[in-house]
């Protein structure tokens, strides 16, 4: 027996799914198999068949859809829901279930890594089937791709699917100009995704300007150039801080990339 055809008898073994829930799974994990076909299903198979859902409020429930590995329950907010791009956000849950390990899922073995997870799943979401509304974890996957710049997109997919933290953080760490400047960017990312909502502010250009001061070289600088998108000037600043000291970028002038960003 195939995988998917697994997987559709897993979905359609579940009683606690509505007839356009199972609908929608088999329809997400057939994009998702399409394209990472040598990824293993058996994950999403038992997490499907025994999925709870649970339906509340906002009051509730923060977000549109939020899945808990330890319960094995996905929590739907219809009313948000109804706001959201219902496709993109059970699509989140797929990977979630696809990814799932024990009592976690993604590259959440490591605690401090929440949303490095969140960030790759939005950007594997994305891929998959888009995003027709407003991206709710943007700064998560601005700073995803960025990560994925220095580690490779293989490289962190890998770590992804794997359950394997280590696989990210060791070639984040060694391409890094200073060690410990790293932990503090993943530890801002960390309290700027779990605070962001609550305090109406974003640390996103400060991220940004932290990565550029660790990792830019000249081999980056074109693709570092065309994704800082919040705030190009952040590149001139550090450019400018980088010429100044033994990190310059080598064949680059200062005027000549102010030129380029502006």
């Amino acid at each position: 027996m195939n995988e998917i055809k697994e997987a559709y008898e897993a979905i359609q073994a579940n009683q606690n799914l509505n007839d356009s829930l199972k609908e929608n799974f088999e329809e997400l994990i057939t994009i998702f198999h399409s394209v990472f076909e040598k990824i293993d299903l058996n994950n999403f198979n038992e997490r499907i068949k025994g999925l709870k859902i649970k339906r509340g409020s906002r009051y509730l429930i923060n977000t549109d859809t939020e899945y808990n590995p330890r319960e094995n329950i996905l929590y739907i907010n219809e009313e948000k829901l109804k706001e959201s791009d219902a496709t993109h956000s059970l699509m989140m849950n797929v990977l979630q279930m696809v990814t799932s390990k024990e009592n976690f899922y993604g590259l959440n073995d490591n605690l401090k890594l929440s949303s490095v997870d969140i960030g790759i799943t939005e950007m594997i979401a994305n891929n998959l089937v888009g995003n027709e509304e407003e991206i709710k974890n943007q700064d998560e996957l601005i700073m995803a791709n960025l990560y994925g710049e220095v580690v490779g997109i293989n490289n962190m997919m890998s770590a992804y699917f794997q359950n394997d933290s280590s696989m990210f953080i060791k070639p984040l760490m060694t391409e890094s100009y200073d060690m410990k400047k790293t932990q503090d960017l993943l530890d801002m990312a960390e309290y700027n995704y779990k605070t962001r909502d609550d305090l109406k502010t974003s640390n996103i250009d400060k991220m940004q300007s932290i990565y550029i001061s660790l990792y830019i070289n000249k081999d980056r600088f074109d693709y570092i150039k065309n994704n800082v998108i919040t705030n190009p000037a952040i590149l001139n600043d550090r450019v400018q801080e980088l010429n100044e000291t033994k990190l310059a970028i080598n064949n680059y002038s200062f005027e000549e990339k102010n030129k380029i960003v502006a």
